[in-house]
């Protein structure tokens, strides 16, 4: 049996939706995944830092930590998100709603 022509009109919205979803690496109906899930407390408070142009050294006088401390969770920062720079940081704060252009 062949659907008639309303039938697949009336499902294209949610057959797009799917299809979308899918691209974006997500299911229907179901939330997607941020990248910054996987970060800690503190690493999320150095990422916010360093996204808005902190420096490493200005990151540690506002966090009360030493410069070596703060450089170290700039490098598993940079590792866990797949960030190259501070600039690649701070597109994907964007990105992720974090920060406003």
């Amino acid at each position: 049996m062949r659907a008639s022509r309303g039938d697949l009109l009336g499902r294209a919205p949610r057959v797009a939706a799917g299809l979308v979803g899918g691209l974006r690496g997500v299911q229907s109906g179901a939330a997607p995944k941020s990248r910054l899930a996987g970060l800690t407390q503190r690493e999320q408070e150095v990422f916010q830092l360093l996204a808005v142009g902190n420096s490493n050294k200005e990151v540690a006088a506002k966090l009360g930590i030493n410069l070596g401390t703060a450089k170290k969770h700039r490098e598993n920062l940079q590792r866990k998100l797949s960030c190259n720079s501070a600039a690649e940081l701070a597109r994907l704060a964007i990105r992720e709603g974090l920060l406003t252009i």
